[in-house]
């Protein structure tokens, strides 16, 4: 984005969650972001989009109480596309467009005991290949499938 100057985002987040069923939980979520360059020292700057700055982006997540022991979830995160940067000059074209994403998560819960907890997550299940973040001259890959496992106490 342009280093010297003002920059805005506009936008709005909708959200919405409840119980669909006892112990069936449901989260959506959706956003529209407008960031734009306001003033820069590069007069060619102003009006460009922000760069790395998704228009449109949601998420869908939903768990179950499958028993007194066990819970499961999964969900889809959706991001936009998004541009690597602000243009300095109209010669310099540099600018790719990043397509947008879609990855899919799921995790399991199992109580142990009162205070022990087991947790599983398994993250991007259809191994999405895609662009986290992008900057001229450099990009950042997305996480590819991963699990993890995690061992919670209380006290």
């Amino acid at each position: 984005a342009a280093t010297n100057g003002e920059h805005r985002v506009r936008g709005a987040t909708l959200g919405a969650n409840g119980e669909m069923r006892p112990g069936w939980a449901l989260f959506v979520n959706y956003t529209y972001l407008d960031g734009e360059v306001i003033s820069s020292a590069n007069a060619f700057e102003v009006g460009q989009r922000l760069d790395n700055l998704p228009r449109h982006s949601a998420s869908v997540w939903t768990t179950y109480q499958v028993n007194d022991r066990l819970k499961i979830g999964g969900g889809l995160l959706h991001v936009g596309e998004r541009n690597s940067n602000v243009r300095p000059n109209p010669t310099f074209d540099l600018t790719v467009v990043v397509p947008g994403y879609t990855v899919l998560d799921a995790m399991a819960t199992w109580r142990l005991t009162d205070r022990l907890e087991l947790q599983l997550n398994l993250n991007n299940l259809a191994n999405t290949r895609y662009w986290q973040g992008v900057q001229p001259g450099q990009s950042l890959p997305g996480p590819t499938r991963s699990a993890t496992v995690s061992l919670t106490a209380g006290f």
